[in-house]
């Protein structure tokens, strides 16, 4: 009985080149995916924020029609946000160009700064901090800085 013999040759540069450009188009392609899902949630938030806008003003103007001036109490404890706010996304685990075209698409900019991590969980180029908190409320056209993995070799 012949023994098969297994080609044990390594790959060749080629052929790993070939490999990586295509998990590049896979994870271009999950990113692509990622940002239809940033598109459609932003559009649905400012929807919902335009909807209850609406509903606001029309209570406002029935409030003050009905009673005179009621308005004090609902503007204190109004969850709305004003045309120039944006609440902070959360950035971390993204890399330096989704982070700044996230921002940017956001009307914010991006104040990357690396810093030096000896951490096998995250990547180099990863952010791993941002400035301000996800959920927090900030105004149109500032700055957002972020810290992104400098891998120590």
């Amino acid at each position: 009985m012949a023994k098969e013999k297994f080609d044990r040759t390594p790959i060749s540069e080629r052929e790993q080149l070939e490999q990586i450009v295509a998990q590049i188009a896979d994870k271009n392609i999950q990113l692509k995916d990622i940002e239809r899902q940033i598109n459609t949630n932003r559009s649905k938030l400012q929807q919902i924020i335009k909807e209850l806008r609406e509903r606001e003003q029309e209570q406002a103007q029935s409030g003050s029609n009905a009673t005179g001036n009621n308005s004090t109490t609902n503007q204190n404890s109004n969850p709305m946000l004003n045309p120039n706010e944006i609440i902070m996304p959360n950035l971390t685990g993204l890399t330096e160009t989704f982070c700044n075209q996230l921002l940017l698409s956001l009307g914010l900019k991006l104040d990357a700064i690396y810093q030096n991590v000896n951490n096998a969980k995250v990547a180099n180029g990863q952010s791993i901090k941002q400035s301000v908190p996800e959920g927090d409320i900030v105004n149109s056209g500032e700055t957002i800085a972020v810290i992104f993995a400098k891998k120590i070799v």
